[in-house]
């Protein structure tokens, strides 16, 4: 008797983990956002990164690429950062996103390319991440200017070269402002 009992509980327990398997397996091939905002929910990074990569990669939805670069932390995992900026920014959509975002565009698309300068900066690609950052620099210089991110999340006063090469940008842009001038001041401050 007791053999048939363990018997039939190790077999409703095969039959239980066979149907989460399939279930969990089901899910990840067509619901993996889904799967992103269970594991978001439960505090593993690494799964949900990984799943709104798939749930990105399934649907090529910029909304679906936004939601996975706001979860992506730069600092502890800069390979990631840099290449879903990277595809954040030449997104064909990028544009139309931020300006959907009415007077916030500016800011959106400031914050998103300057993720993207940063990381570069910080994977040893300084002057790429300057070239970005200034790019956008060209038409607006406002508070949260992607220059501006290097310049006060990056640079350190025993970069020398980096902080010329940042000098030599602001100076370039033909635009004026207040945020130009205290920023040139900053750095020349940093020069020491």
């Amino acid at each position: 008797m007791t053999k048939l009992v363990i018997k039939t509980i190790a077999i409703t327990l095969a039959s239980l983990i066979g149907a989460l398997a399939v279930t969990f397996g089901a899910m990840a091939l067509f619901a993996p956002k889904a799967l992103g905002e269970l594991f978001d929910g439960a505090g593993n990074y690494s799964a949900t990164v990984f799943f709104y990569e798939k749930a990105y990669e399934k649907s090529g939805d910029i909304n679906d690429l936004i939601i996975l670069a706001d979860k992506i932390d730069i600092a502890n995992d800069l390979e990631n950062a840099k290449d879903c900026y990277k595809e954040l920014v030449e997104h064909k959509d990028f544009n139309s996103y931020c300006e959907s975002k009415g007077e916030n565009a500016q800011s959106e698309k400031d914050y998103y390319i300057g993720n993207y300068a940063l990381a570069l900066a910080k994977s040893g690609q300084f002057s790429e991440g300057l070239s970005v950052a200034l790019n956008n620099a060209k038409t607006s210089y406002g508070a949260f200017n992607p220059i501006r991110i290097l310049i006060y999340e990056y640079l350190t006063a025993d970069m020398t070269e980096n902080i010329t090469a940042t000098i030599s940008a602001v100076e370039s842009i033909e635009i004026s402002g207040n945020y130009i001038d205290i920023d040139k001041e900053y750095l020349q401050n940093l020069l020491g």
